[in-house]
Formats: C-alpha cells, sequence, structure tokens
C-alpha cells in the first residue's frame, strides 16, 4: 500500500480561516498605509515644484509662475481662477509678470491631479505663485507667507501643510509657519 500525502478537508478549512482572519485584521492598516503613501506622494509632487520654479527664476534670471490648470490633459489652457491645486498645476517662464500663462511663455513643467482622495488648496486665497529672478516669492495679495492645506478624508490631524514666505523657500509640515493646523 502507498501513502497517502496531502491535506484533509478540514485542514484547508482551518487554514482559509486564520488567512481570512489575519487579512481582515490587516485591512484598516492597508488603508491607511496606502493613504500615508498617497500623501506623501503628493506632497513630494508639490514641493518638488515649488522647487523647480524658485530654482528656474534664479537660473533662468527671469519671473517663474506656478498656477492651478484650467485643464490638466491640456497645460496650455492656461491658469484656473481656483485656489484648488489639487486638479494639477503648471510651472511657466512668467514673461510679462501676470501671474497668468501667456500665449508666448515656456511651460516649464505640467503636473496631473493628485490622487482623487485628497485636496490641494491655498488657505490664504493665492491663486497664483510668482518667483522673482532673486528667488524670493511675490503672490497675487500680497501675502507675506502662503499656506497650502494636503488634506484626506481623515481631517487636519492627518493633513499637511506647505508653507512658502516671501523668500520663496518652501516648507511642510503637520503645522504651518505660524502653529496653525491644516484647515481641512
Amino acid at each position: 500500500m502507498r501513502k497517502q500525502t496531502g491535506f484533509t478537508i478540514m485542514e484547508l478549512m482551518i487554514v482559509v480561516t486564520i488567512v481570512g482572519i489575519l487579512g481582515a485584521l490587516a485591512l484598516p492598516g492597508l488603508k491607511e498605509w496606502s493613504l500615508n503613501a498617497n500623501r506623501t506622494a503628493a506632497l513630494t509632487e508639490f514641493l518638488g515644484s515649488l522647487h523647480l520654479a524658485r530654482s528656474e527664476s534664479v537660473k533662468r534670471n527671469v519671473r517663474v509662475g506656478m498656477c492651478p490648470t484650467k485643464d490638466a490633459a491640456d497645460p496650455e489652457a492656461g491658469c484656473a481662477e481656483s485656489k484648488s491645486w489639487e486638479i494639477g498645476w503648471i510651472v511657466f517662464v512668467d514673461a510679462d509678470g501676470d501671474m497668468n500663462l501667456g500665449d508666448d511663455e515656456e511651460i516649464l513643467a505640467a503636473i496631473d491631479a493628485i490622487h482623487t482622495d485628497f485636496t490641494l488648496a491655498s488657505s490664504t486665497g493665492d491663486i497664483a505663485l510668482d518667483f522673482r529672478p532673486n528667488g524670493r516669492l511675490e503672490t497675487n495679495n500680497l501675502a507675506e507667507t502662503v499656506d497650502f492645506n494636503l488634506c484626506d478624508s481623515r481631517g487636519a490631524d492627518q493633513g499637511r501643510v506647505i508653507s512658502v514666505n516671501t523668500s520663496g523657500r518652501p516648507q511642510s509640515g503637520v503645522t504651518a509657519i505660524d502653529g496653525s493646523k491644516p484647515s481641512c
């Protein structure tokens, strides 16, 4: 007689039950991990664009603007009249200094929309930013500091603030430069 090897149906049912329980326990943590990873990606993308705009303004010795786009699929459509940046944004050489993309102005970068679970908006009402040739920031409402709030469904406790002061240097954190939490 040959010895039979394999699993009984009862052993298989026990293993499937254990795997199901472990999966159910891991699912909430996996969703949290996914939201954190997407938040980090959006934050890095936006900070990278701010750094690009500032460095290009100094390197080229021209004004470089950054604004939310009207249409993420067509960056040449121009700047949106909105303080919501999650639809995407453009970085461009702002030759005329009007903080709006003109027909003859060069687009340096066009960023598509961030993950759909997130919002990214200026809390100071700024629609566009302009970096001068010395790297300093100029805003359309002449604010001392511009704060952008990156938020998701978890609220202000998990939100992040990207602050840019008049020196043009961006920074991010759980609070703004003045210590306030994100307004989500």
